[in-house]
């Protein structure tokens, strides 16, 4: 039993965001212990464990920013338009995890935080189906998405053009 606590305790401290499911896999793999899923969360409440919102901070923006502009820069000095692209449907995915739970001792207010950068990168993508069957290339998309993260303001794309508010 001692084994086991130890092991929670140490799953904990490496990551925190692990569910009692998980947990549960993780000691029978390990540990090769059957373990049933309200032993554990009974144990884990013993051992001081309880489930809290996760709180977020922001990190000061990545050094490489400047690095990752300058690319982006080049296109636009050239005035790259993408014409064989359509934008008309937008969508955008932020590229973190954004776990909204996490295991910690009853009084600890610093495990819970997590650290997030200020502008997060965000893929933005824009598509729409015509006669042309454009196709956004590889390339084109990370360039939309690192000019996006990088560059303050919103940006708008229309139909067959391109302009930045």
């Amino acid at each position: 039993m001692r084994e086991i606590r130890n092991f929670i305790r140490d799953a904990y401290s490496i990551n925190n965001e692990l569910t009692a499911p998980a947990l549960c896999k993780k000691i029978e793999n390990e540990l090769e212990y059957e373990v049933k899923l309200i032993m554990l969360k009974k144990l884990c409440r013993k051992l001081g464990f309880v489930c809290k919102s996760t709180k977020y901070g922001h990190l000061i923006c990545s050094a490489n920013k400047e690095k990752l502009l300058q690319p982006c820069s080049r296109m636009l000095e050239i005035e790259e338009s993408f014409v064989d692209c359509v934008f008309s449907d937008e969508s955008i995915m932020q590229l973190d995890s954004n776990s909204k739970i996490c295991f910690v001792q009853k009084d600890d207010a610093i495990g819970r935080r997590r650290s997030v950068a200020k502008y997060p990168l965000k893929v933005h993508v824009w598509a729409e189906s015509d006669g042309f069957n454009a196709v956004l290339r590889n390339n084109q998309r990370v360039l939309l998405a690192i000019r996006a993260s990088c560059l303050p303001g919103p940006m708008s794309f229309g139909p067959r053009q391109r302009s930045q508010t």
